[in-house]
This record gives C-alpha cells, structure tokens and sequence, in this order.
C-alpha cells in the first residue's frame, strides 16, 4: 500500500481561500504552504496519511460538518487512515512516535493500534501526557 508521511510545520494564511476549510497549511520549503483548501483540489487518496506537524487535526468549526481542515481535506478525499497531532509537541517526542509508529506499521499492525502502541511506548520512556497523548488515528482502519 501506499502512504505519505509528511514532517514539517503547520502554517497559517492570513485569508481563507475557501470559505469551508481553515486557512491552514504545511510548510513547504521557501516560506511557500500547501493549505487544505489546495489539499482538497489536489485529491490525494491515499490508504495512510501521517501528518507529523503540529497541530494537524485543527480546523474551523462548522455547524453539523465538524473541524474543517487538512484532515477533513484528506478524508474528504479518500484517504482511509489518518494521523494528525491535536496540540504542539516537541521534535523529539515526534521523532520517537514516528519510529514507534512505523516499526508496527511495517509488521502489518493497523494503523489505530500503531498509534496507541506508540503513545504507550511514549508513555513508558517517561514523556509527560503533553507529548504522546496529541497523537490521534482518525479513519477506518
């Protein structure tokens, strides 16, 4: 299967360009963003997504419709699996998720229970609840 596994920062627009989705973007190399209404446009569906940036599950609320955001813009798309972060989390604690994560990953374990074995690998190498716990699966498995 395929995935994507982007490692940046979340970044900000001062305008919305959509009137649904946040203004909400990863950072891409020269100060430029890809925001979730473009992520929309592009229609990436991929089985697995992990957005390892901070803050990746945020959104605008919308009456009935929930967060709009990149994750919305990716499930809306097709993309079945989805890890997004909820607050900031230190690069360190990112980093050891991530290999946490894909070490279970590559031994066939779903995704949701990829998370939760990362978050308690986390939790057992003395992280506070700050760092693992921003850490969410979204999707279907």
């Amino acid at each position: 299967d395929r995935a994507l596994h982007v490692a940046t920062h979340l970044g900000r627009a001062e305008h919305a360009t959509s009137g649904r989705l946040a203004p909400l973007g990863l950072e891409l190399a020269r100060g430029e963003q890809l925001l979730a209404d473009a992520v929309a446009a592009l229609k990436p569906r991929v089985p697995f997504a992990f957005l390892s940036a901070c803050e990746t599950g945020e959104g605008t609320f919308v009456d009935a419709q929930g967060l709009q955001g990149l994750a919305r813009a990716l499930l809306d798309a097709g993309t079945r699996d989805l890890l997004v972060t909820l607050w900031p989390v230190q690069d360190q604690a990112a980093r050891d998720f991530a290999l946490a994560f894909h070490r279970e990953l590559a031994q066939g374990v779903p995704p949701s229970a990829c998370a939760a074995r990362a978050r308690a690998e986390l939790r057992d190498a003395g992280w506070p609840s700050s760092e693992w716990a921003a850490f969410r699966a979204l999707g279907a498995d």
